[in-house]
């Protein structure tokens, strides 16, 4: 792993909003230099929780848990002392410097970030032609005809794949064949992966763009199913994706609940009308991965799949694993 300068370790410490991080954890009220809560790591009525926000610590009478910015967000978000830098640094827009390492090492964080930003851009390429285009004057009339407003798809950065263009745009920007297809965006020919298809892009925990979902909108469409997902590569992983979970985890970890829907659209839907403590399951059972994620935000939550027979086989499955794993279930 990377070595991270202390000059920025110290950059990233000054630009943190300590009361900003923790309230994404739990609700803080302000408590004359300090400010107080619940304690986000066990369970308790009356608040036990203090942060200082100058000296950016945290304390609970309750439990004993206490720390820094830094190591608060290696507990919450059940990451590395330089997975919680780089957590942080995105998240206040502070540049990384990381000492030199071995060449392996290096050359593999290289890559990883190259694969983000080829996936970047591969959402605003598709953003600009679903919202830019003639072609997606029917596709945003789909979306209308759905309910969902330019507003939330915007926010939640819907596309449209034009089923070719993207990888010669890409390699004009500098990335090559085999980066395309690592990210999963071409086929073993080095054509466009997606046909003409609607676009979700699909997040990790921190917001970066690590694939995509893409539904069928024409009969002639060459892919088999409803649905298709990026390919699994290096950086998308399905089993371990919850749809909208980075929008909303703030919401989860404060009301201290997670609602589990099927499809995206009923996550989009739902947080168009204010509701958003909600992610979708990428439009299967719940899997040990997904769970484990939630469980860094919640241990309850409440079910809510399609009432047809695959969805029914779906609710009984998570509800049994979720179980097992400590959780609160409830069906809606």
């Amino acid at each position: 792993m990377a070595r991270i300068k202390d000059e920025s370790v110290r950059a990233v410490v000054a630009a943190a909003d300590m009361v900003e991080v923790v309230s994404g954890r739990t609700a803080l009220r302000k408590a004359g230099p300090r400010f107080s809560g619940r304690c986000p790591f066990h369970e308790e009525r009356t608040p036990s929780f203090s942060v200082n926000p100058v000296e950016k610590l945290y304390h609970c009478f309750g439990c004993g848990k206490g720390g820094d910015v830094i190591s608060f967000v290696r507990e919450t978000e059940n990451l590395d002392f330089v997975g919680a830098l780089e957590w942080l640094a995105q998240r206040f827009r502070v540049t990384l410097d990381y000492e030199e390492s071995s060449p392996q090492v290096e050359a593999a964080r290289q890559r990883r970030d190259r694969l983000h930003a080829l996936l970047e851009q591969a959402t605003t390429f598709y953003e600009r032609h679903l919202w830019d285009s003639a072609a997606g004057e029917p596709v945003r009339a789909y979306l209308a005809g759905r309910g969902l407003g330019e507003e939330v798809c915007r926010e939640f950065r819907l596309g449209l794949s034009p089923g070719n263009g993207l990888a010669r745009k890409a390699q004009e920007k500098g990335f090559t064949t085999d980066e395309l297809r690592a990210a999963g965006l071409t086929n073993a020919r080095g054509n466009d992966y997606f046909p003409p298809r609607l676009m979700f892009p699909l997040a990790d925990a921190r917001g970066r763009v690590i694939g995509f979902q893409a539904r069928k909108l024409r009969e002639d469409d060459p892919l088999r199913g409803k649905y298709v997902n990026t390919p699994e590569t290096e950086l998308f992983h399905k089993s371990a994706v919850l749809y909208g979970l980075h929008l909303a985890r703030t919401a989860i970890a404060k009301q201290e609940r997670a609602v589990v829907v099927e499809g995206n659209t009923d996550v989009i839907a739902l947080r168009q009308v204010a509701f958003e403590p909600v992610v979708a399951s990428m439009g299967t059972a719940l899997t040990e991965r997904q769970l484990k994620e939630l469980q860094r935000l919640t241990r309850r939550i409440y079910l809510s799949f399609d009432s047809d027979a695959a969805g029914e086989d779906a609710t009984l499955r998570g509800m049994e694993l979720a179980t097992t794993l400590g959780f609160d279930v409830r069906v809606v």
